[in-house]
């Protein structure tokens, strides 16, 4: 079965969105998930530092049009909502209804609640308004979400929310780094799912302090994680997004459109040797 690849934003902080678009065409990709609402003013000060990318706006909007439709990218996701206690989910609504109108069918969400009774309360009323635009929500499990930082939590919050409208985001290097297994990812029954992730990183520990690790991604396959095991685990029939920020990498001179392009084209070398097991 041949693989989709998709290309995140996060590949290529720095660049016009539209310019985004053509990168990613340009190293073959013809699927991808981008910004549409900058929430890092929202985060704690433990995630801050990473460099986002530029977000889509009403500006902007008929650019990155032209460029999908001219390129033939489709928008899969858009970024980002974080979900904290006091949010007027009203701010959110403008970013998500112009990402549904550029054809995505997936809203992104970054889990900060801890308390039970209350992330039920809010996540359902995230997910309620997603689903009334046309989005399915979807968020990774990640120890440095304190809401959501293990893929039982994930799990958890699935089964309280309804997979038909939330959905479990598993990023490689985060599953690893919480202490999972790609064993774990296999024994996920196929309805949790809402996107997979991959890059690749310097060591297969975990670690409750790896925030250099999240901002200095490797290429897949020059480092460390257990990629191929991972993605042979996951449902064959869902797409493969390659999500890899590295400042270091343009630090070195690396341009957005080239890091795009190895990235990509090492994608998709692991998905051509896949042998999923289901």
């Amino acid at each position: 079965m041949s693989r989709s690849i998709m290309l995140h934003q996060l590949n290529a902080t720095g660049v016009a969105p539209d310019e985004f678009v053509r990168i990613a065409a340009d190293a073959g990709c013809r699927r991808v998930t981008m910004f549409a609402y900058d929430g890092s003013d929202m985060l704690p000060r433990s995630n801050s530092g990473l460099s986002y990318p530029v977000p889509i706006t009403a500006e902007t909007k008929e650019a990155v049009r032209r460029a999908l439709d001219e390129t033939g990218v489709a928008l899969d996701g858009v970024e980002f909502f974080p979900l904290v206690a006091d949010v007027d989910f009203a701010r959110y609504r403008p970013a998500m209804e112009l990402g549904r109108e550029l054809g995505a069918g997936r809203a992104v969400s970054h889990i900060f609640i801890e308390d039970d009774a209350l992330v039920v309360e809010r996540l359902g009323e995230l997910a309620e308004l997603a689903t009334s635009i046309g989005l399915r929500l979807t968020s990774e499990f990640c120890l440095l979400t304190a809401g959501n930082p293990s893929l039982e939590r994930a799990k958890w919050l699935v089964d309280q929310i309804g997979s038909d409208r939330f959905g479990i985001g598993v990023d490689v290097l985060h599953l690893i780094r919480s202490g999972g297994t790609p064993a774990d990812v296999a024994a996920l029954d196929e309805r949790y799912f809402g996107v997979v992730q991959i890059c690749d990183a310097i060591g297969a520990h975990p670690s409750n302090d790896y925030i250099k690790d999240v901002h200095n991604r490797e290429v897949p396959g020059s480092a460390d994680l257990p990629i191929r095991e991972f993605l042979n685990a996951v449902p064959a029939a869902l797409p493969i997004e390659a999500e890899v920020p590295a400042a270091h990498r343009r630090a070195a001179g690396i341009s957005a459109a080239q890091h795009c392009r190895e990235v990509f084209e090492a994608a998709s070398a692991f998905a051509a040797t896949l042998e999923p097991v289901r």
